[in-house]
């Protein structure tokens, strides 16, 4: 058994080293399309301007699981369930606070 996944592997590392060879070697198909591609293109980039309207708000998005996390663990308390509810109030919770943390830098 063993030796039948070292085979495996085997060949798979192989088919692996021979499309990186073809792909990413110093005179590969990838490379040269990419520097066609840039001598092709104009030196000049167009600035973007940041929006933040647009951008999701991840504080609004963390408060609102915190919110669901509560009502979900109330309503397992409610219907005597706490302890099947309680693995998904843990998890909205987790959730929720990474959200709370990474919205607010």
């Amino acid at each position: 058994m063993a030796q039948g996944i070292g085979v495996l592997t085997g060949f798979i590392l192989f088919g692996l080293g021979v499309a990186l060879l073809f792909v990413q070697g110093p005179k590969g198909r990838r490379r040269l399309q990419r520097e066609a591609r840039e001598m092709n293109t104009t030196p000049e980039a167009v600035l973007s301007i940041k929006n933040e309207i647009d951008k999701p708000s991840g504080k609004k998005l963390g408060k609102q699981l915190l919110l669901g996390a509560g009502v979900t663990f109330g309503i397992g308390l409610l219907l005597g369930l706490a302890a099947l509810f309680w693995w998904l109030s843990a998890l909205l919770l987790l959730a929720g606070f990474t959200l709370l943390l990474v919205g607010s830098q």
